[in-house]
């Protein structure tokens, strides 16, 4: 029987089924029910089920159930866009490289590999990977291994999203890896041991077209490297204090600043910035908040400031009190994670 509603309807419906737990884990038993109630709803729950494979993805028969439901059924397979996946040669529980590999040509419209690797590529497996025609725009990584430098350098032409996670060996980035030109929009760094991967990512000179960074247990000079190379950034997010009260002075097109801590010292920011966040930092006496209330009246084009419920009640009030007075919006929100807003990772979800 054909149905009375809209098909763009069926369509609203269950979106809201699959982005109803997207804060933890996707509801694939409901979806997958949904998937049974009709014809018009199969291929919409198909679509929605495969999106995004993640979990047990590594269990040798879930990876050679994947491939042969797509080698039988290939729209399966296109309607992937991100995989997460363990990989490791000859660990249980972890997928095998070659079985790695196999996976992606399954899934030719996948746009994101999240990826946790301690290998290296052989090089018949790195042609393999070369070979395919994907356009992978994110990828992540956390370990950063020889593999997933690898990868990087393979998808160059593609990439616009980058994290790394964990150390960059020197021998990794001097003996398995050439110089590439990437295109990127965004990166996020946790946790690196040097050298810093900054300089292979972001060349010096140039115009690159970088505009979200994401630092995360950094060192003064990664940030001053990335604001020497990418000065053109829109969005920064920095969970240690500034390193130097001028350190942004360059980022004359900055718009959004995230950071965890403040100078103890005056400090200017760029006058471009639109919105100012805050995480929790462990102190900020009254001479703190009188240098940041300095800094924000001095931005003609603040709209927005946001905290997180982290910081103490009595500097949230003072925050909201100020910006008040500045007619700028004062947000607080439990999530640190909830802005940045409009980052170009989280359009490919």
């Amino acid at each position: 029987m054909d149905s009375i509603l809209p098909f763009d309807l069926h369509v609203v419906i269950l979106e809201w089924v699959y982005r109803l737990s997207q804060s933890q884990e996707v509801d694939y038993s409901t979806l997958a029910a949904s998937s049974l109630v009709c014809k018009l709803w199969t291929p919409i729950a198909q679509r929605l089920l495969f999106r995004r494979l993640r979990g047990r993805i590594s269990r040798p028969q879930t990876v050679h159930y994947l491939i042969n439901i797509t080698h039988h059924n290939p729209s399966l397979g296109t309607y992937v866009r991100s995989l997460s996946v363990y990989v490791r040669r000859g660990q249980k529980g972890a997928l095998e490289v070659p079985d790695f590999v196999a996976l992606l040509s399954c899934f030719p419209q996948m746009q994101q590999v999240f990826i946790d690797c301690s290998d290296k590529l052989t090089s018949d497996e790195l042609a393999q990977v070369k070979g395919l025609d994907l356009q992978i725009k994110c990828l992540r990584g956390m370990t950063a291994s020889c593999m997933f430098y690898q990868l990087a350098q393979a998808w160059a032409a593609t990439l616009r999203y980058i994290l790394i996670s964990g150390g960059s060996p020197e021998s990794v980035l001097r003996d398995t890896l050439t110089p590439e030109t990437f295109s990127l929009l965004g990166i996020e760094f946790y946790h690196l041991a040097q050298p810093s991967p900054v300089q292979w990512l972001i060349p010096s000179g140039g115009d690159p077209p970088l505009r979200e960074v994401e630092l995360h247990a950094y060192s003064s000079l990664e940030l001053e490297a990335l604001v020497a190379r990418a000065p053109r950034l829109t969005s920064l997010t920095c969970d240690a204090n500034l390193p130097s009260p001028h350190v942004l002075a360059p980022l004359q097109e900055l718009e959004e600043l995230i950071i965890h801590g403040l100078p103890g010292e005056a400090f200017k920011l760029p006058r471009s910035l639109r919105h100012v966040g805050f995480h929790p930092w462990t102190y900020a006496g009254p001479t703190h908040l009188e240098y940041l209330f300095a800094a924000l009246s001095s931005l003609p084009h603040l709209s927005l400031v946001s905290a997180t419920y982290g910081i103490e009640p009595w500097v949230l009030k003072e925050l909201g009190d100020r910006c008040t007075e500045m007619g700028v919006d004062f947000v607080v929100h439990r999530n640190p994670d909830f802005f940045p807003r409009g980052r170009y990772v989280d359009w490919l979800e």
